[in-house]
């Protein structure tokens, strides 16, 4: 309930009341890519002035106060719970936030072992897209993830998402399969893929 209260204050009437829809009932085709990062990643072209941080609660904080209208991405640690997310900063101002769901995370799409996450709600602000800013953010998250001891990073994205589908596909990610995944009062009623 706090989370919803939270969303409301945060981030207005309507996009409480599209959030809300979408808690009530959901149906989604998506495909899952997998990268094993027991291999090389393919290397991006560098972007000068990009910065990616692990991001802190306390910074999401301060983006929800201070953004109004932020999109739904920034709002998974309310309405999942999931702690793990980067940010990314082009010229100093936020360009993209990316979260990681680990096996402990409970809304995730896939069944995980302990050395594997499931990448997603990945957004890139509409004033930074089509600078190719995703794929290096995902390619400095695979390089993180790998440091940690993880062997194999999911994607899990709409499949209407052809940018980011091009995205995931820059660094090698492979589509390993597809998806309908069904939510009804918050409850995922699909069963969750190996």
């Amino acid at each position: 309930m706090r989370s919803g209260i939270d969303s409301l204050k945060n981030r207005g009437l309507r996009s409480f009341l599209l959030e809300s829809w979408g808690f009530l009932f959901k149906y989604e085709k998506l495909l899952v890519y997998e990268f094993n990062l027991n291999k090389d990643l393919r290397p991006i072209q560098s972007l000068p002035n990009l910065v990616l941080k692990k991001g802190e609660l306390k910074d999401l904080k301060e983006i929800l106060e201070r953004e109004r209208n932020t999109l739904a991405e920034f709002t998974r640690y309310y309405v999942d719970g999931v702690s793990n997310f980067y940010l990314a900063y082009l010229d100093q101002q936020l360009a993209n936030i990316t979260w990681i769901y680990l096996m402990k995370d409970k809304n995730r799409f896939l069944k995980l072992k302990p050395n594997e996450a499931e990448m997603k709600y990945g957004v890139t602000l509409p004033a930074f897209r089509g600078r190719n800013i995703a794929p290096k953010v995902y390619e400095a998250i695979l390089t993180q993830l790998k440091k940690d001891g993880f062997e194999s990073v999911y994607g899990v994205i709409r499949e209407d998402n052809l940018p980011s589908c091009r995205a995931v596909e820059k660094l090698g990610f492979r589509e390993k399969n597809r998806l309908t995944h069904i939510k009804f009062l918050g409850i995922q009623i699909s069963p969750r893929p190996r």
